[in-house]
Formats: structure tokens, sequence, C-alpha cells
């Protein structure tokens, strides 16, 4: 299954399956797979999602322990070469009901962001907690389906179950403001999200088989693609945009820039 996928600088696309981390070309080349070893240890982590670091030649992934023993169910985050050399690592949590994990990185104030069911947890790069708090949405029993943080630091989340879509907070936890997508009063099931290079926010409707872009305030502009079952999102350097499905079988969708473009 297809879940998270960044884009790198120099366009190498990675995409988090169930065998590991898959690489492709911005082309859909496929060019490695690497699996999610923790650091000097025989044990795994079945991986969620993915997203460039600071450092160049660094990705960091998020994922679940899975293995019998006392760290079962535990979330990781874990520091990879690009090539796949597990480097440090840290634990966030038992995931105890299973809620799927995302990632994101927050390059202005250099921080890892992991939303894990109804909580954003801000992380230093040593593992250290900065900061948590709590989805307003999750009131509404809806859990985080995606994450990102914009070039001031604000962090936008889309929300699984819920009647308010997407909620952007300000690095601090304050919310900011919040919008429902299409369809007003029906409950939706939005996944992944970016943000395009003027600002508009494009999310991956699940439920709906469609990638949608909305304004930087939450108007809708237009329906980008019909594709089955979208999941995770990512814009390339170029305006490219990459959708992975977690449909049956699952797939790496390419997106040209013009196709992009409002």
């Amino acid at each position: 299954m297809a879940n998270g996928v960044a884009v790198s600088a120099d366009n190498e696309v990675f995409v988090t399956t169930t065998k590991g981390v898959q690489v492709f070309s911005i082309n859909g080349n496929y060019l490695r797979l690497f699996q999610t070893a923790l650091p000097g240890e025989n044990v795994f982590i079945v991986p969620f999602d993915v997203a460039i670091g600071i450092q160049p030649g660094h990705l960091w992934v998020v994922g679940v322990i899975l293995e019998s023993g006392a760290d079962e169910g535990h979330v990781q985050v874990v520091k990879y070469s690009r090539s796949g050399q597990a480097m440090k690592k840290f634990d966030v949590d038992p995931t105890k009901p299973f809620y799927d994990p995302v990632i994101a990185i927050d390059v202005r104030n250099n921080k890892i962001i992991v939303g894990q069911g109804s909580t954003v947890k801000m992380f230093d790069p040593d593992g250290s907690l900065y900061r948590s708090f709590k989805a307003s949405s999750g009131s509404e029993g809806g859990m985080i389906g995606g994450v990102i943080s914009d070039s001031e630091g604000n962090i936008l989340l889309t929300l699984l179950r819920s009647y308010k879509a997407v909620e952007m907070y300000s690095h601090s936890g304050v919310k900011i403001f919040e919008f429902a997508g299409r369809g007003v009063g029906q409950l939706k099931y939005f996944k992944g999200i970016c943000r395009d290079k003027s600002g508009s926010i494009i999310v991956a409707d699940y439920n709906n088989n469609r990638v949608d872009m909305f304004t930087n305030r939450g108007e809708f502009v237009r329906t980008i693609a019909n594709i089955e079952d979208p999941s995770g999102i990512a814009m390339g350097p170029d305006g490219e945009m990459v959708v992975t499905s977690a449909g049956s079988p699952s797939t790496v969708t390419i997106f040209p820039r013009h196709m992009v473009l409002p």
C-alpha cells in the first residue's frame, strides 16, 4: 500500500509502502528501495509517512513497530540518509487504538511535526518534545489524515471523519482558521495535503476519489484530478504534483506542472 510521499529538491520521489521506502525519479522511473530498520537494531518499522529533512541528503520517516515485544505498537520517527542508512530515532508514543501517524518538517523553526490521532506533537531534531496540542475537530471524532508546515511555520492539518476538513494553526498551536471543503454539512475524509508555490492548498479527498485545490483561505478553486483512493500528495520543485493511491493495487501518479496550475 502506498501512503506518504515526499519530493526532494533534485526531483527524487520517496514513497512509503509496506515493503519500505521506494524511490523514483520525477519521471516515474524506479530507482531503489530501502527497508526501514531502526538504527543499530534488527527491528523494522512499518513506514506510514516521509518528509524531507533540512540537512541535505536526509529524510525523516514515521512508522510503527508491529513486531511482538515491549515496543510493539510504538510510533517511531527515524532519520535516514537518502540511500537508506538509519542514523537516529526517537519514540513518539504507543498508538492504541491504532492511528496512522503522519509527519512534516517545520523548516522555519527546525522542528519535526507528527500528527497522530487528534494530537499534533512537535519535536526538536534530537527527539525532545517541544510542544503538543489537540486538533479542535478531534472533538467531533475527526483524526488527523495529513500535515504540512508552510514557510511561516504555520501547521495545516486535514481531518478524517470530520465536518471541518482542514485546519490551520500557528507555530504556537493557536488555530488561525478552518474550512470544510466542498459539500458543506457533509462528513469529510481528507488525507494528504500540500501547498503550491502560489500558496494554494491542495488536498486528497479520499472518499470522493479526487484531488481538489483551494485558495489560501479555503475557497474552492477546482478539481485537479480524479484518482481512486488518493492518499499522499507532494509538490516537486518545478511544480509537478505526486499523488499516491491507497487502493488495491496502490499506485503513484505524477502530474505535470501545467495540469496543476490554476
